[in-house]
């Protein structure tokens, strides 16, 4: 922030490198300027490529700007602090110029503007690959319901399979450190146990066997996240998939990601826009299923 006196009054201005692209404005006609019979502040009757050095709003304009005011046609001629100034548009000479602004900013192409519109100008971007479509054909092809749910195999990194290592006994320690935590708070620790013991009813979580059949090992550590302003949970679960184990891998590491399942922005506000009935529904601890 800067002080700046500009014809008398103080103003307090915020600075940055560019505002906007320089402005062209070509030469009014004499013709059109006679009939103000004005002192302008600037001379409007050359060719310009005008750099815009200040922005002006509207908590500092009215006190630049008078209430003496000259009009011809849609040129507007106003006594500021400054000096006077023109704005508006005016009628050319010539019917093939039509009507003509004093001001035009520099031609915009039609890539730019869609730009603006697009999610990847906010940095989200359309992920599609091969590797992704792999991923996508990997969950059709293995995707199967059974006992009310859905379940589907890992998809795991062809090059990390074999790193995953036996985690038990960090995870023992982990398990272990919560414990003692709980118990200094107890009602955290019997709303910790029934959120728990109603995962296990409801068939999202199961006992596991001491000895694994096949495949690689790896314990998922857990704590409560206790979330007040909740309507429904305030004490859920948190699984650590980024534990590491003693080969600094995590099962998250293991893993591919798969492609972006998250629906368009734009067109979702669209879509509300579009019928007079919105339908949302909500699938319970969905995401402690997955």
């Amino acid at each position: 922030m800067f002080a700046l006196n500009l014809g008398g009054v103080d103003l307090q201005l915020a600075e940055i490198d560019n505002i906007c692209r320089d402005m062209y404005r070509e030469a009014v006609p004499k013709s059109i300027l006679r009939k103000f019979n004005l002192i302008f502040n600037d001379d409007l009757e050359v060719d310009r490529t005008i750099k815009v050095d200040i922005l002006i709003g509207l908590d500092y304009y009215w006190e630049l700007v008078g209430q003496d005011v000259v009009q011809f046609d849609s040129l507007v001629a106003q006594k500021t602090r400054c000096g006077w100034m023109l704005s508006g548009c005016y009628i050319g000479e010539s019917k093939r110029e039509g009507h003509q602004l004093l001001c035009k900013g520099n031609m915009v192409s039609d890539q730019v503007v869609k730009s603006l519109w697009e999610l990847d100008s906010i940095g989200i971007k359309d992920d599609a690959s091969p590797v992704k479509d792999q991923i996508s054909d990997h969950f059709e092809k293995n995707i199967t319901y059974g006992e009310g749910r859905y379940c589907v195999s890992l998809s795991w990194k062809e090059e990390d399979k074999g790193k995953l290592m036996n985690n038990k006994f960090i995870a023992s320690k982990r398990l272990q450190s919560l414990s003692r935590r709980l118990e200094g708070n107890p009602e955290l620790k019997k709303a910790y146990d029934e959120n728990l013991a109603e995962m296990e009813r409801s068939g999202i979580i199961r006992e596991a066997s001491s000895r694994a059949k096949d495949g690689p090992v790896f314990y998922l550590p857990h704590h409560p996240v206790l979330r007040e302003d909740s309507r429904t949970t305030e004490v859920r679960p948190v699984f650590d998939a980024s534990a590491k184990g003693y080969n600094a891998v995590s099962l998250n590491d293991s893993l591919e990601a798969g492609p972006n399942l998250l629906p368009n922005i734009l067109k979702v506000l669209l879509r509300f826009r579009r019928w007079k009935v919105a339908v949302i529904s909500d699938v319970a601890k969905a995401f402690v299923q997955i």
